[in-house]
């Protein structure tokens, strides 16, 4: 699979707004692979990186032969707090702030 186009923030605030009303507590982003996630927990809004274990990462090796970006996408799971907030208009706020897009 072929890096992915570009997002811009404003298109991925409008999918974070629409997945968040459609019950969606875990939505990715990052530049041409996904490599954070907005997580709602527990009343509190974390901007976390993706991650994949070294384990995860050689099970998948050793199942399908390859192991590329595109495939972390697939079995990251979230890991480090990079944001948190109160609320999805701070997390946006604090997105506008930095670069765009994340990396």
């Amino acid at each position: 699979m072929a890096p992915r186009a570009l997002e811009s923030l404003d298109a991925f605030i409008h999918r974070l707004e629409t997945a968040v009303q459609g019950g969606d507590l875990q939505v990715a982003f990052g530049g041409h692979h996904m490599t954070h996630v907005v997580c709602l927990e527990d009343d509190v809004v974390r901007v976390r990186r993706l991650e994949v274990s070294q384990a995860d990462a050689d099970e998948y090796i050793a199942q399908h032969g390859i192991f590329m970006p595109e495939h972390a996408e697939e079995i990251s799971k979230p890991g480090a707090v990079v944001l948190e907030a109160t609320t999805i208009d701070a997390i946006v706020e604090l997105l506008r702030a930095g670069s765009w897009p994340y990396y």
